[in-house]
C-alpha cells in the first residue's frame, strides 16, 4: 500500500473545488449527478490493486446470492487513506442537501449531523460498526441487479460511486444504471457512463421532494398487467405432468460456481452462476452416483487430464435438439466447428434437405449440460464467438484453455481483465 493511498494527498481540496451549486442542482431536478474527473489515473490504479489484497472484512460472490455475476469486498477498519479523506470531504458538502430534503419531507431541525464523523458516532450508538465502503470487480458478461442498499436503521440517503476503469480502453458497456419510480406513472431508466475517477452522487428517493404530501390509501386491489392464455375447452390437451426426482450439488470450479442437476438416470442439467432455478445450499445431496462421478471428471478437465466425458446423461429434447447434441459430443478437445457446419452434416443425412443454421444455434444455445457437452466448441463461420450461455467470457477461457492443451494458466488469463469500481 503506498503512501498516497495511506496519505490521500489533496483529495479534500480537489474535492471541495467541485461546482457544488451546480452538483446540487443536479441531484434536485433528478436525483442524481455526476461530478468532473476527482481520482488521478495513479490513484484509481492504487485503489484496483487493493482488490487481490487482506485489507477488507468480507467478499460476496453475487452468482451465489444470484443477484448478478461478478465479486464485491468491504474493506475493513482502518480504511484506506483515500477513501476515509474522500468520504467525509463529500459527506460534508451532501448533508446539507440531505437535511434540506429531510426539512421538506418531515420538518423540523437537521436530520444529519454536520461532520461525517459525528454520523458515525450515530451508528455506532445504534449498533453499527462494520466499515461499509466496498469495491467491486466485474469481468466481462457480469452484472448486477437493481436494488437499493439499507445496512441498518441509520442510513445517509446519497451514495457515491467511482469507476476504476476506463470505459471504451479497459472495458466496453458497463454502463451504471439508476431506476426512477415515479408516482402514477410508469419507471424511468438512467443510464450513466462516469468517466474514470470522476464520481455518480445517486439517491435512491430520486428527485427532490418538492413538498410533503401523505397519499391516500388504496382500497381497491392493485392490476397486474398481462396476458393469460385461454384454455376452457382444451384440458383434454394438458399434458400429464410428471414429478421428477432430481439432486444438485454446487461444483466449485475455476470459472465459477456451476449447478449441476442429476435425474433419476443420470446426470441432467449444468447451470452457470446466476443462471438455473433457484436452490438453496444446504439442500445439496452431492454423494448422488452420478454428481459424484460428475464432480470426479469435472476436477480432471479443469487439470487438463480429460478429454472427452464418460457420464451417464439424461437428456429431454426435441428429436432435431438431440441430433444437434450428439454432434457437438463429436467435436474433438480442442478444436472448434461452425453451425453451418453441423447444418450441412445433418441435411446429408436427411437426403439435402435445407438445415438453416440458425436452427442449429436454438438447439446448441439450449444445450442443457454445457461444457460436459462441449456447445462452446461452436463459432461463427466468421471465428467470432457468437453467444454462450455463460458468458462470452467463459466461452473464451474455456476455448482457450482447451487449445492450450489444458494449462490452467490459459483458462486464468481468458478469466481475467476486470472492470473494478468503488462505492
Amino acid at each position: 500500500m503506498t503512501t498516497e493511498i495511506e496519505l490521500g494527498t489533496d483529495i479534500e481540496k480537489r474535492i471541495h473545488a467541485l461546482n457544488w451549486s451546480h452538483l446540487s442542482e443536479q441531484l434536485g431536478e433528478q436525483g442524481f449527478a455526476t461530478t468532473a474527473g476527482v481520482l488521478t489515473a495513479s490513484e484509481c490504479e492504487q485503489l484496483a490493486a487493493l482488490f487481490d489484497g487482506d485489507s477488507f472484512r468480507s467478499t460476496i460472490d453475487m452468482a451465489r446470492h444470484r443477484f448478478g455475476e461478478g465479486r464485491y469486498r468491504y474493506f475493513s477498519h482502518p480504511l484506506p487513506g483515500l477513501i476515509q479523506a474522500a468520504r467525509g470531504t463529500f459527506y460534508e458538502h451532501l448533508a446539507p442537501v440531505a437535511n434540506r430534503w429531510a426539512d421538506r419531507l418531515v420538518g423540523g431541525h437537521p436530520t444529519f449531523p454536520a461532520t461525517h464523523s459525528g454520523l458515525l458516532r450515530r451508528c455506532r450508538a445504534a449498533g453499527q460498526t462494520r466499515p461499509t465502503p466496498l469495491l467491486l470487480r466485474y469481468h466481462a458478461g457480469d452484472w448486477n441487479a437493481l436494488h437499493q442498499d439499507l445496512y441498518g436503521e441509520v442510513y445517509f440517503p446519497f451514495q457515491v460511486l467511482t469507476v476504476l476503469s476506463q470505459s471504451g480502453s479497459d472495458f466496453s458497456g458497463g454502463e451504471f444504471v439508476l431506476l426512477e419510480q415515479r408516482p402514477r406513472a410508469q419507471s424511468r431508466a438512467h443510464v450513466l457512463t462516469p468517466a474514470k475517477g470522476a464520481f455518480d452522487l445517486p439517491d435512491p428517493r430520486a428527485a427532490e421532494p418538492r413538498q410533503a404530501r401523505i397519499p391516500p390509501r388504496r382500497t381497491t386491489p392493485r392490476r397486474e398487467h398481462g396476458h393469460q392464455r385461454r384454455a376452457d375447452r382444451a384440458r383434454h390437451h394438458l399434458p400429464r405432468l410428471e414429478m421428477r426426482t432430481m439432486s444438485f450439488t454446487i461444483y466449485e470450479s475455476p470459472i465459477g460456481p456451476l449447478t449441476v442437476v442429476a435425474g433419476e438416470h443420470g446426470l441432467r442439467e449444468l447451470h452457470f452462476p446466476g443462471r438455473g432455478p433457484s436452490k438453496r445450499e444446504d439442500d445439496q445431496n452431492p454423494a448422488v452416483p452420478a454428481l459424484a462421478a460428475a464432480a470426479e471428471q469435472l476436477d480432471a478437465y479443469f487439470a487438463g487430464e480429460l478429454r472427452s466425458f464418460q457420464l451417464v446423461l439424461e437428456l429431454s429434447g426435441t428429436a432435431f435438439q438431440r441430433r444437434v447434441w450428439a454432434a457437438l459430443l463429436e467435436i474433438p478437445y480442442g478444436s472448434t466447428t461452425t453451425y453451418g457446419t453441423i447444418a450441412r452434416e445433418i441435411a446429408l443425412e436427411r437426403g439435402g434437405r435445407v438445415v438453416e443454421p440458425r436452427a442449429v444455434g436454438w438447439a446448441v444455445g439450449h444445450t442443457p449440460i454445457p461444457i460436459v457437452i462441449p456447445c462452446h466448441r461452436v463459432i461463427g463461420a466468421d471465428g467470432s464467438l457468437t453467444g454462450y450461455g455463460g458468458g462470452l467470457h467463459r466461452k473464451r477461457a474455456l476455448l482457450d484453455f482447451e487449445g492450450s492443451g489444458g494449462c490452467s494458466d490459459a483458462l486464468s488469463a481468458g478469466w481475467s481483465g476486470p472492470q473494478l469500481a468503488l462505492l
